[in-house]
């Protein structure tokens, strides 16, 4: 007998007891995180929209399960900051204000080929742990992003590394913000670590070959991120060429990969009208988000409005900016910063090259094309509704951040 045939008729005799036995441990870890959201104190429904009804159950699950990876972390170590830190991960995984988005496209990829009538709440196991690995690795991300933008609030909460700082300031006196950023950094790879062996539990090698490109993906958008254009200054198209492969490294990252992710637990291929969505509604996406980063909050976002344009990031408005008479603002970027007295130099040349509403204009026009494809889609379909609601979704976002910008206009004008 060959080793192959020995092989293949130990994995038959022993398939069933295996299955049974992976049953029974997501059973119980599902029902640990249940217990560890009912006890959480930050165990705030999402005040967030789901793009569909039918996946609210789903989504709890994804919670639960995210909660008992984060548990497993924790107990990793006894050191208080080491206790400290993964507790202010799950307030941040846990807010209310978490849009889930990712994890919902995973979802609704999964079952994209059943009308939304015979759309049921309970899904696969498997499709669970899946989602749960994109938003652990979305998690990753943000601690990530926000130790590199020093943003002190994420999701209405105290950002990871934020917090820590707080923690060593009685301690490590101007050293604190060093090692905060340190010990943030590592909790976070931690993370990463975990949401590729909570996927790896699924045994599906299409998924984890996906999230493993989807991980890589996540790398090149944040270095693309912090290296910026600066290094293109002088050159206008290459300058362009920046910000757009950071516009469709975003779309891809946040939009196309969950769908695929989805398509590898489904019995049937994805439509490509599907992908050409996430194409063109990532795309919409980004530009808001770069519109977002002008007229935003501070108290809100957690950091300064302009500090992305400031440092050299590749925002859509920098293009344009470069092609007008006031290209200097922007090259010279020696303008104080937005909480200082006066009218802000830089400010002040994006009102005038009016780069946020050419930006508003391109952000209009993808949702546009976005709505377009969705007319590919059969409307009897849980994908179609669930992708239209999303479009739906961010053209109001687009509506709310036009009329804020409106008004700092407004009262910019009155300075």
């Amino acid at each position: 007998m060959t080793t192959i045939a020995l092989k293949s008729i130990l994995q038959s005799c022993w398939q069933p007891h295996v299955s049974h036995f992976h049953a029974m441990l997501r059973a119980t870890r599902l029902s640990r995180g249940l217990f560890l959201r009912q006890l959480s104190s930050q165990s705030v429904p999402r005040t967030t929209p789901t793009c569909l009804n039918e996946l609210t159950d789903a989504l709890h699950q994804v919670d639960d399960e995210v909660l008992v990876s984060l548990d497993e972390i924790r107990q990793l170590n006894t050191n208080p900051l080491w206790v400290e830190g993964t507790d202010s991960i799950k307030r941040i995984a846990t807010a209310p204000s978490r849009h889930m988005i990712s994890s919902q496209l995973l979802l609704l990829s999964h079952v994209h080929d059943l009308p939304r009538s015979q759309l049921s709440p309970t899904m696969a196991d498997d499709v669970i742990v899946a989602t749960a690995s994109v938003e652990l690795l979305h998690l990753f991300m943000l601690v990530q992003d926000d130790v590199m933008d020093n943003s002190i609030v994420r999701r209405g909460t105290s950002t990871v590394h934020h917090h820590l700082r707080g923690r060593l300031l009685a301690t490590e006196g101007g050293d604190a913000g060093r090692l905060a950023n340190s010990y943030a950094t590592v909790l976070s790879d931690c993370v990463h670590a975990t949401a590729h062996s909570v996927l790896a539990s699924t045994c599906n090698s299409q998924a984890l070959d996906c999230f493993h490109a989807m991980a890589l993906a996540a790398a090149e958008y944040q270095f693309q991120d912090l290296v910026g254009w600066k290094m293109h200054a002088g050159n206008n198209e290459a300058v362009t060429k920046a910000v757009e492969d950071v516009v469709a490294l975003s779309s891809t990252l946040r939009f196309a990969y969950p769908l695929k992710m989805g398509q590898c637990f489904s019995a049937h291929d994805l439509p490509s009208a599907a992908l050409q969505w996430a194409t063109h509604f990532g795309r919409a996406f980004k530009l808001l988000g770069d519109v977002s980063d002008v007229v935003s909050d501070p108290f809100v976002s957690g950091k300064d409005p302009l500090r992305n344009l400031e440092e050299g990031r590749p925002s859509s408005v920098i293009p344009i900016m470069l092609e007008s008479e006031h290209a200097a603002a922007i090259l010279s970027l020696d303008s104080p910063a937005w909480s200082s007295l006066g009218p802000n130099p830089l400010l002040r040349a994006l009102l005038a090259a009016q780069a946020v509403e050419h930006v508003l204009q391109d952000a209009e026009a993808a949702l546009q094309q976005a709505k377009q494809v969705l007319t590919e889609l059969d409307p009897e379909l849980c994908l179609h509704a669930g992708l239209s609601n999303f479009t739906a979704g961010l053209a109001q976002h687009h509506g709310v951040l036009k009329e804020r910008f409106g008004s700092l206009q407004s009262e910019f004008d009155g300075l």
